[in-house]
């Protein structure tokens, strides 16, 4: 038995969507209950309407396109518009558009209709979120990825692609194990993440691997911190990382360890310190030098290793530092920690930020007592062999072997020949006044210089007649010996001897010739 009318009207006056319904003629029969709220007006209001002239345009305009052609086409049409109701509100509607079709022609319109207005709100809002989301990650000075449960990259910003060489959208979907991680770690990281997703272990926070980019030509350090997604259920749903790029920063720490390594291994005491004077580095040779250990001097001023009467010098040599000067081997006097004197070299220079400008101080300090000692005990030998030559009856002199000056003209020489000259040009001209005479010397005397400096032993160049500041003339056996830089000449006066030997020639030639002329024969016996 059919239904009365009143049965499905209650029927469909319980939906939350509103339904209308037309006669062949365009005019509304029916509306449900939920059409009060959609419109905003009573019911009466609109029935009877035609829904082609009766509404205004803000109301129906949108509508009468979907519904001309659900009309002509007799097949159900879906719509979705913007409307202003008879109320006057603005809303969003969408539904379906049904004709009713008897013997093959219109007979009417069933609407239904949805107000969508808080749906299609919400869904721009989440949109909008959505791009603002994308777009701090796009800001995001790290890379952020997120991978599913096999793996497969869901998201990355492009700071991300920038490190991984290609633009996101080329990463989504790749899986990221096979694309981007190096062959030898694979392995061991995909490892790790498998069993992040089973429950096996719990977070991996902070995680240090290698990364390669998509043509796999570079490869970069990413230190990450990682979180695990997690779906409605709260099972694992995969995994969303950040990750900063450390390849600089990881090269830029060795290579201070390595400079710190040179640093503390180099024998020369190495400070830094800030404009103030605050030590704020000090390598470990501070402690074989100054006896304090280098994490006593960081802090301190560093005025605590200079004497009192020294700091105009130290605050003169601040100054001089901050106005990009270079002081190298400055001689001075420290104090260690007990505060004896410590003699040093100093070399001090400021380190310059990106900008050029001072911003700390550089010293190095070489201790340099046992070289100190070392030069009294050779100074103290000089003088003693200095002593020993002036007293020496051979006259020495020490020619440098580059420009040929003086070095030494001992007391013997001075005395012996009274002349005093600097160079050996000057000596020349005042031993060999006869220009002849001179030239013979210098051609004998290149030779045997020659020999000597080859041998480096004492070569006996021979006998010369060498001229007097008193207009003597003195015969002197000459002896020439190299040591490094310098020619030492070694003079052996021998007048006396020469004349002693002329004159026992001469007496020998007298005494033959009185025996050969003698008319008496002479015997000449040797006493047993």
């Amino acid at each position: 038995m059919a239904q009365p009318r009143e049965f499905y009207e209650r029927i469909l006056n319980t939906v939350d969507d509103g339904l209308w319904v037309s006669d062949h003629e365009d005019r509304i029969l029916f509306c449900n209950a939920a059409m009060r709220r959609i419109a905003g007006v009573e019911l009466d209001a609109i029935i009877g309407l035609s829904v082609i002239d009766d509404f205004p345009e803000e109301t129906s305009g949108q509508l009468l396109p979907y519904y001309a052609r659900a009309r002509e086409s007799l097949c159900p049409v879906n719509y979705e518009i913007e409307v202003v109701t008879p109320a006057g509100r603005h809303s969003v509607q969408a539904g379906s558009l049904s004709p009713q079709v008897i013997d093959g022609q219109f007979a009417g319109m069933i609407c239904t209709i949805q107000d969508v207005t808080e749906a299609r709100h919400t869904e721009h809002e989440l949109i909008e979120a959505g791009i603002r989301a994308q777009r701090y990650l796009d800001m995001a000075p790290s890379i952020i990825i997120a991978l599913d449960r096999e793996g497969l990259i869901t998201l990355l910003n492009q700071e991300g692609g920038r490190i991984l060489g290609c633009e996101p959208k080329e990463a989504l979907g790749r899986n990221w194990f096979a694309t981007f991680i190096l062959p030898s770690t694979r392995d061991e990281i995909s490892g790790v993440f498998a069993r992040l997703m089973a429950g096996d272990i719990g977070d991996v926070e902070d995680y240090e691997n290698e990364i390669v980019t998509l043509d796999g030509t570079r490869s970069r350090l990413i230190q990450w911190h990682n979180t695990l997604l997690r779906d409605p259920q709260g099972s694992i749903a995969g995994l969303l990382s950040s990750g900063q790029d450390i390849t600089e920063r990881r090269q830029t720490t060795q290579e201070l360890e390595k400079t710190r390594t040179i640093i503390d291994s180099t024998t020369d005491a190495v400070l830094t310190t800030d404009l103030e004077g605050t030590v704020t580095f000090a390598n470990a040779a501070v402690a074989e030098l100054y006896g304090y250990e280098p994490e006593e001097l960081v802090g301190q001023p560093v005025s605590i290793l200079w004497r009192e009467e020294d700091m105009p010098d130290l605050l003169g040599a601040i100054e001089l530092l901050i106005s990009g000067q270079v002081i190298r081997n400055l001689e001075a006097l420290l104090l260690d920690k007990q505060g004896n004197e410590i003699p040093a070299l100093i070399s001090l220079i400021g380190i310059r930020d990106e900008q050029g400008a001072v911003v700390e101080l550089l010293g190095i300090t070489k201790g340099i007592r046992s070289l100190k000692n070392a030069q009294e005990a050779l100074k103290e030998s000089e003088e003693r062999l200095r002593a020993a030559m002036d007293e020496s009856p051979f006259p020495v002199a020490v020619v440098d072997d580059l420009d040929q000056t003086i070095l030494y003209w001992s007391t013997s020489a001075r005395r012996l020949f009274g002349h005093d000259p600097r160079t050996t040009a000057e000596w020349y001209e005042l031993a060999y006044p006869d220009p002849d005479y001179r030239k013979s010397v210098i051609d004998r005397w290149k030779p045997f210089l020659e020999e000597a400096r080859k041998s480096r032993i004492a070569v006996n160049t021979g006998e010369y007649r060498i001229s007097c500041k008193d207009g003597s003339v003195r015969l002197c056996e000459i002896y020439a010996q190299f040591i490094p830089g310098n020619l030492i000449v070694r003079m052996n006066d021998v007048t006396k001897r020469k004349q002693i030997e002329d004159a026992l020639r001469e007496s020998e030639e007298k005494y033959r010739t009185l025996v050969n002329n003698t008319q008496q024969g002479v015997v000449i016996a040797q006493a047993n």
